[in-house]
């Protein structure tokens, strides 16, 4: 008789009310946050960026966190000539992070390894399509391609191709990225969480 739970910082107070228009405009805008670290699939997010710049796509990355591989990822940047890969380091303001999210096209989050993770729920409370690795809790919480886009991890083709398909028609990830809002906001909050404990 056991009740799954999700375990949520995120309080009722900081989902926005009104989500941005989606559509597609010239660069498009991604966001990772998390550790740079391996296990976070850094490499994979740096393969991207390398494919995206061979197919000529015109994108913007915001890196929001700390690791052990950020100053090799400094270095790909800078060896590569990535003038549009933003490298944030660990953001002190709640309202930068915010805002970084909810004017960003796509959320990428190549992990390996997580339990229910955070910044995916996050990203959905602000308004923005997840494109993830299926990871701990994830499939079990969201539908692929009805709330949120898989892909396998190190599969840095793929994500390329979803993020070519988002290009090519952005409704289906509006769709999506509302789809998300609605579960997140109706489950996945503070409030809801312990309103849900305190009913066992």
């Amino acid at each position: 008789n056991a009740v799954p739970l999700v375990p949520s910082l995120l309080s009722e107070k900081d989902i926005p009310n009104d989500l941005r228009i989606i559509k597609y405009n010239a660069p498009i805008k991604l966001v990772y946050v998390g550790y740079i670290r391996y296990a976070k699939g850094i490499y994979t997010l740096m393969e991207v960026c390398k494919q995206l710049k061979a197919f000529g796509v015109d994108f913007d990355l915001n890196v929001i966190g700390v690791g052990e591989l950020f100053e090799e990822l400094e270095q790909f940047v800078a060896e590569n000539g990535f003038d549009n890969i933003h490298l944030l380091g660990f953001l002190e303001s709640r309202d930068d992070l915010n805002r970084i999210m909810y004017s960003s096209d796509l959320f990428i989050f190549p992990s390996l390894s997580e339990g229910a993770p955070r910044v995916v729920i996050e990203a959905m409370a602000h308004g923005v399509p997840v494109v993830s690795t299926p990871v701990g809790a994830l499939p079990y919480m969201f539908r692929d391609k009805e709330t949120i886009r898989f892909f396998d991890y190190n599969d840095a083709g793929a994500v390329v191709e979803i993020i070519k398909g988002f290009i090519g028609d952005a409704e289906p990830f509006v769709m999506q990225r509302n789809k998300a809002y609605e579960q997140v906001k109706n489950n996945y909050t503070k409030e809801k969480f312990f309103e849900q404990v305190f009913k066992l």
